[in-house]
């Protein structure tokens, strides 16, 4: 076996797509009256151990700095995911939250 380098963003974009994938057929499968099933992100939140890894490097404390200007915090991040669990109905059933709004 020939051994690659794995670009990490673009694992976690397909993993994202592949979740979206599974959502939208799990919707298909479970009805709203059961259970309402919906996705959310988070959005960037900077404050994780997600990127430990970069982070390390010289572009990731470069990265980390701009990230504290623009991105999330946690709690702003989980306030965010426990939004789409409490506080939305039949009308997110298989949809997917951004910012807490639906978007396509």
């Amino acid at each position: 076996q020939k051994k690659t380098k794995v670009d990490p963003l673009d694992r976690m974009m397909v993993s994202k797509l592949l979740g979206q994938f599974f959502l939208a057929h799990l919707a298909s499968v479970v009805p709203p009256s059961v259970a309402i099933i919906n996705a959310t992100s988070p959005g960037s939140v900077f404050d994780s151990e997600f990127n430990r890894e970069h982070d390390k490097t010289f572009a990731g404390a470069i990265a980390k700095i701009v990230m504290r200007r623009m991105a999330n915090t946690a709690a702003v991040g989980a306030r965010m995911v426990t939004d789409a669990a409490v506080n939305h109905g039949e009308e997110t059933h298989g949809e997917f939250l951004s910012f807490q709004k639906l978007v396509p």
